[in-house]
């Protein structure tokens, strides 16, 4: 049962917005996601109730509890997400603004399996709706101008880049900071690597998601099995290639079959966007800048403090170390094609 908060208000308020005066006597249970998310809170909220024929119903959403920066994936979702992704994302209930901040109530997905991406068929309905979403976001007039994300991109590489440099004094790290002169060069011209990536025709700069990767995607049950997008918070203005180029990168960590059939999958995506299936010089040149800026956006800095973290376990450590070394080829591959 949940108790009387703010967020439970919210959702006693969600649920008359969707059956009515039902509401007033519906049963709420509820279930706190690890919150990965920018979110103060998000809890998975299940309602019992009896409609007017007194015959029981239930029905079950998403609430994110958002305040502060974080309350911009409000307007992402009325304005982005709901105009251009479709049924690419969980389907916008209600939203309710209050003095704590605001409450952005989604359909739950009923996920068809946990972990779906090891069949190749469905990572590739992803990627090819992923590109059809992008070619609807070249029309939107949104402008997601309200986050400077080149700033917050050369902080984060900053960090990332003294982070390394720590390595040297680990011996259990130290073949990571082999990399840092790489890694040194890419930080020094990201300026310049970062406005042709997004000049790069045909695709430029338009929003995107911002956060694509296997943990904010899912597959909902059904028989048609659609992959659906999670976690709209980070939605800016980019290049596509960061969003495909994070699927993908963050996948091959998991799953072998992805690794060998990158370009397949790939090309996949680019069917999607109604582009040519061959993989340029220039278009290639520019996914691993993407990969790069991914890395240097914080997924590298995130490993890097994983494996220095002496409370982890040894396993732990490991899997960030060989995690840190996957997003260091990336940052050595974008060096390799772009300077």
């Amino acid at each position: 049962m949940m108790s009387t908060s703010p967020i439970h208000t919210a959702a006693r308020n969600a649920l008359f917005n969707l059956v009515g005066p039902a509401a007033a006597q519906a049963r709420f249970s509820q279930r706190r996601f690890s919150n990965g998310s920018e979110a103060a809170e998000v809890m998975h909220v299940t309602a019992r109730y009896s409609d007017r024929r007194d015959r029981p119903r239930t029905v079950s959403f998403v609430i994110k509890h958002l305040h502060g920066r974080a309350e911009r994936e409000v307007a992402v979702y009325r304005d982005l997400v709901t105009k251009h992704a479709g049924v690419l994302a969980p389907r916008l209930l209600y939203v309710e603004h209050s003095p704590g901040g605001s409450f952005l109530v989604m359909e739950a997905i009923d996920r068809a399996m946990a972990w779906p991406w090891r069949h190749l068929d469905l990572t590739t309905t992803l990627l090819r709706r992923l590109g059809r979403f992008h070619v609807h976001t070249a029309q939107s007039a949104l402008s997601l101008t309200d986050w400077d994300y080149e700033d917050a991109l050369a902080t984060s590489a900053a960090e990332t880049r003294l982070r390394l440099e720590c390595c040297r004094h680990d011996p259990e790290l130290a073949p990571l900071a082999r990399h840092r002169r790489v890694l040194d060069k890419v930080v020094l011209n990201l300026p310049r690597l970062r406005n042709a990536l997004l000049r790069e025709a045909p695709l430029d700069q338009r929003p995107i998601h911002g956060d694509v990767h296997p943990g904010n995607a899912m597959v909902r049950k059904g028989t048609d099995r659609l992959p659906v997008l999670i976690d709209w918070g980070r939605a800016r203005l980019g290049s596509p290639l960061e969003d495909v180029s994070s699927m993908l990168q963050s996948l091959r960590f998991f799953e072998p079959n992805a690794l060998q059939r990158h370009d397949l999958l790939f090309k996949e995506y680019l069917t999607g966007l109604g582009l040519d299936r061959r993989i340029s010089d220039p278009l290639r040149s520019a996914y691993w800048v993407a990969g790069a800026s991914n890395a240097l956006a914080g997924a590298l800095n995130v490993h890097l403090l994983a494996a220095m973290d002496q409370k982890s376990t040894p396993r732990q450590r490991r899997n960030a170390f060989l995690a840190a070394r996957d997003w260091l080829r990336i940052i050595r591959r974008a060096h390799a094609w772009a300077l």
